[in-house]
Order: structure tokens, then C-alpha cells, then sequence
């Protein structure tokens, strides 16, 4: 566990050797951003906790080993779309979990989470998102997708069809928003 030291930069062989490792957890420091190769061979893992440090963007290979990846958090960062990559997550077939809120994201690439064919709980609380877009942006999750969170947004309109074939949708959080929600 390296949360809470105030890390602004890691080596980027400093788990290289870790082959094993399955949970990391790198919360609470001040990274602006990560080496691109940070997790290269770490593809063991299954719990990555990125949040609360200070990150605005995400380089698309640095994710690209970590294919057993499960839970990614990355809540209370500085992400916002310019900077995030639609491919960022493209390896990340087998994650259940995403947080991404408390970010600065306005919007979101229709293609940003197509590949995440096994996501079952989404988090895209406290962001400053207007829209969802297209009604294509959860069609990779159709068969997972369980819980959504889109609480304290400024969401003023939702495409009718934006839900629908969510076959297993559980929960959905429209919470605080400003809009007329159809």
C-alpha cells in the first residue's frame, strides 16, 4: 500500500518485478500524471486504487497490461475528456467496477466503455457531465451493466432509448441534476 504519502512520480519499473501482485493501492498522493508503462506485466492484478491525486489525463497504454484488472478507481482526479483517451480502457474486458467520479468530465467519447464487456457498477458521480450522449454508449454492457450512479451532474436531458436493453440494470442514480429527465 503506497495511499496518503504525497508520492508525485514512481519510477516506472517500481512494480516490474511484481508478477503476482493483485491489489495496489496508490490513493491519496499527488500523481499528475503516470508513466505510460507504470503497470507494464502486472497482469495479475485485479484492484487498482488510483484515486484522490491530482491525475487530468491517462496515457491509452497504461492500462494496456492489466487485462485481469476487476476494479479500477479513479474517483476525485482532474479527468476530463480532452484528456481522456476513448481508448484508455480498451484492455479492461474483465472489469466489473468503474469510478470515475469527481472528475471535471463534461462529456464522454460514445466509444469510451465499449470494450468493458463485463462491467456490472458504473460511478460517474459528481462530474460535470450534461449529456450521455448517444444511446450507443452502453451497448457493450448490456448483459452486465447492474448499477449506474450519474448523481450531482448537470444532466438536463437523457435520450429515451439511452437505457434500454440494459437487461440487467438494478440500480440507476439520477440524483441532483438540473434537467428535465425524459
Amino acid at each position: 500500500c503506497l495511499s496518503n504519502n504525497m508520492l508525485k512520480s514512481l519510477d516506472p519499473k517500481i512494480f516490474s518485478h511484481l508478477v503476482n501482485l493483485r491489489f495496489l493501492y496508490l490513493a491519496g498522493n499527488r500523481f499528475k500524471r503516470l508513466d505510460p508503462f507504470l503497470f507494464r506485466g502486472l497482469d495479475q492484478l485485479e484492484k487498482l486504487d488510483l484515486s484522490f491525486n491530482f491525475l487530468s489525463s491517462l496515457d491509452s497504454k497504461l492500462f494496456v497490461d492489466v487485462v485481469k484488472l476487476k476494479f479500477l478507481d479513479l474517483r476525485t482526479n482532474r479527468l476530463n475528456k480532452t484528456e481522456l483517451d476513448a481508448s484508455v480502457f480498451r484492455n479492461l474486458r474483465q472489469l466489473e467496477g468503474l469510478d470515475l467520479s469527481g472528475n471535471n468530465l463534461g462529456s464522454l467519447d460514445p466509444t469510451i466503455f465499449s470494450n468493458l464487456i463485463n462491467l456490472q457498477t458504473l460511478k460517474l458521480e459528481r462530474n460535470r457531465l450534461t449529456s450521455l450522449g448517444t444511446t450507443d454508449i452502453f451497448s457493450g454492457q448490456k448483459n452486465s451493466l447492474k448499477h449506474i450512479s450519474l448523481k450531482e451532474n448537470q444532466i438536463s436531458r437523457i435520450e429515451p432509448d439511452i437505457f434500454s436493453g440494459l437487461c440487467k440494470l438494478e440500480e440507476l442514480d439520477l440524483e441532483k441534476n438540473i434537467g428535465e429527465l425524459l
